[in-house]
């Protein structure tokens, strides 16, 4: 018997590149921290929304917090989708394009941060 939550994804080709485009991403934000958590300072940027300066630094290890929380956010909005499956189907594409986009967002910032911190 096969798993319902993952057969009704391939099912639809929109759900389908959407969970393909978050995972892609996820893979990427786990290799950026494989290959540059060790090269990164002692403190980078990560709290954009202090002033300029000293109150922007965290420790190397909140890096970790970026890939932790998407990959967190990614399961958890699968449960949603397994969830939901009963009732309407648009809810299902949401969710998924909803996580899609954070996922890349988070990419993006933890490159950004990578860029500004070598």
């Amino acid at each position: 018997m096969r798993f319902t939550l993952f057969g009704t994804i391939t099912q639809a080709p929109l759900l389908r590149w959407g969970l393909v485009c978050s995972a892609f991403c996820l893979l990427v934000q786990w290799l950026l921290v494989g290959f540059f958590v060790w090269q990164l300072p002692p403190e980078i940027p990560l709290w954009y929304s202090e002033p300029t300066g000293k109150l922007q630094l965290a420790d190397r290890g909140w890096y970790l917090l970026l890939p932790g929380a998407t990959l967190a956010l990614f399961i958890l909005n699968l449960g949603f989708i397994k969830l939901g499956l009963g009732t309407l189907r648009v809810y299902a594409f949401i969710s998924i394009w909803l996580t899609t986009l954070i996922v890349f967002l988070m990419t993006i910032a933890m490159v950004h941060i990578i860029f500004m911190a070598l």
